[in-house]
């Protein structure tokens, strides 16, 4: 007699990681990032997260309604075990369109949150379960932060001027 046959779990699909950076502030990182995200979900018509990975220099959320956002200080500043796929889910900003966002924060002060890398990976794991693309706003320079994201990126776009400087950063 054969053993009774225990159906599998379907395997879960991980998303198509795209980080966004620039060498310098100003290049428009955040915008081109709710963009791209906004056209993906147009195109795709699939579930498409845009997340602004930059503790205390966040512009999305008061952009787009949200004028203090704290759901990234609450996700990096807690402990990793109370960071689950549900938590994060119940704490994306779903805009009108249909695009879900996780806004940086705003507040000066948390940019000493920048540090917070293993909280930042967690986030960006349990985000990566949640939609079919995950657009990552990581904002300017290889700080340590973009050097140990840039590996969980399935694509990275580099903004930058047409001009000798900002090309060579």
């Amino acid at each position: 007699k054969t053993a009774p046959v225990t159906p599998q779990p379907a395997a879960e699909k991980k998303a198509f990681v795209i980080g966004i950076l620039a060498p310098r502030g100003g290049m428009g990182v955040s915008t081109v990032a709710a963009n791209l995200g906004d056209a993906l979900r147009q195109a795709s018509k699939a579930e498409v997260i845009v997340a602004e990975m930059r503790p205390g220099k966040g512009t999305l959320g008061p952009d787009m309604g949200e004028p203090n956002p704290t759901a990234l200080r609450e996700f990096l500043s807690g402990n990793i075990a109370d960071l689950t796929r549900q938590k994060v889910k119940d704490k994306l900003f779903n805009h009108e369109t249909g695009l879900k966002l996780l806004f940086g924060t705003v507040q000066p002060k948390d940019a000493e949150l920048v540090t917070a890398l293993a909280p930042m990976e967690a986030l960006i794991n349990r985000l990566s379960y949640l939609a079919s693309y995950v657009v990552l706003d990581l904002g300017t320079g290889l700080t340590p932060k973009v050097q140990k994201l840039l590996p969980v990126c399935n694509l990275v776009l580099v903004i930058v001027e047409p001009v000798a400087n900002p090309v060579a950063h």
